[in-house]
């Protein structure tokens, strides 16, 4: 992509700063995140390419100017109210961020005509599943409200195609992980492990750590969002992000110890009675079909590059 306007929506964030720095040496980009989900310091605010807005996608008049200053090749919609974990305890939050937030920002497309858009979802929106690969066919049968609202928007951003000839495309992201994503409470597993093992304290692990997920760095992450606003066959579908390989959680932890060198080993606790999903793995069938994605980062090199990066931040030298 290069000499459009672009609009991402968090991107502070783990997944909008990667995509916003691949995107500024070619374009100009701007931003509105309010800092609830993303950091500051993921992005270079005084690059000449990049216009930061502080604020929130609730709030309308602030949006509205944004799109009324700009006039907007593709937005990419990736602010959220983010974590199963945290939906569960504060559900009102996630229908607020995820569905009015959403709601406004597929508005504002329509009325300035905005050719491409791109909705971030989630893999959580599939809900437990049978065990087999998940297809983009599938029925979805979300378990916690935070799926629940990534769904919402799902189809309303089908709708809007559909109805308003917007033209959308929808990403279901599997576990994406890479610089740019810190460590917290309601953060992914890979981040949260990272910082314990260089701090030296034991991984926790829920349950036995035999379930699986699809781990995919975050590079690739950026190559199919890239790719779902470029195709044209990509309009009013739904694509999943992920490997295709499953990892056991255990075997994660492990390979976050080794390479860490973490002395704390592996600490088993209660899992969840939310967290039911015993195995999550992506079929990218289609999307290497309609798209031609094709992942290129390994699991064990994508672990290496976050080390390196976790290594670089001055919290950790």
């Amino acid at each position: 992509m290069e000499g459009k306007t672009v609009l991402v929506t968090g991107g502070c964030g783990a997944i909008g700063s990667n995509l916003v720095k691949r995107l500024l040496p070619n374009n100009k980009v701007v931003t509105i995140d309010d800092l609830s989900e993303g950091f500051e310091k993921n992005l270079d605010l005084t690059h000449e390419n990049l216009t930061y807005v502080n604020g929130s996608i609730l709030d309308r008049a602030l949006l509205g100017k944004v799109f009324d200053d700009h006039s907007f090749d593709v937005v990419f919609h990736l602010a959220a109210a983010f974590a199963n974990q945290k939906s569960v305890e504060n559900p009102r939050h996630d229908l607020e961020v995820n569905i009015d937030g959403t709601m406004f920002v597929l508005e504002e497309c329509r009325k300035h005509d905005i050719p491409r858009v791109m909705y971030a979802s989630s893999s959580s929106s599939y809900g437990p599943g049978n065990g087999d690969p998940f297809t983009e066919l599938m029925v979805p049968d979300p378990s916690t409200p935070y799926a629940v609202s990534k769904l919402a928007g799902e189809y309303y951003s089908l709708v809007y195609h559909k109805v308003y000839g917007l033209n959308t495309t929808i990403i279901r992201y599997f576990n994406s992980f890479g610089p740019g994503e810190w460590p917290g409470k309601y953060r992914n597993v890979i981040p949260r492990w990272f910082d314990m093992a260089l701090k030296g304290k034991p991984l926790t692990i829920r349950g036995t750590g035999e379930a699986t997920r699809d781990f995919t760095y975050i590079d690739d992450t950026i190559d199919i969002t890239l790719l779902a606003v470029e195709h044209p066959k990509a309009i009013g579908q739904v694509f999943n992000s992920g490997t295709g390989t499953p990892t056991k959680v255990i075997d994660l932890a492990n390979k976050i110890n080794g390479l860490t060198g973490n002395p704390g080993g592996l600490e088993t606790i209660q899992m969840p009675h939310w967290d039911n999903v015993p195995d999550r793995l992506a079929s990218i069938g289609k999307a290497k079909e309609l798209l031609g994605y094709n992942p290129k980062v390994s699991l064990d090199e994508g672990l290496r590059k976050t080390y390196e990066w976790f290594k670089s931040q001055e919290d950790y030298k």
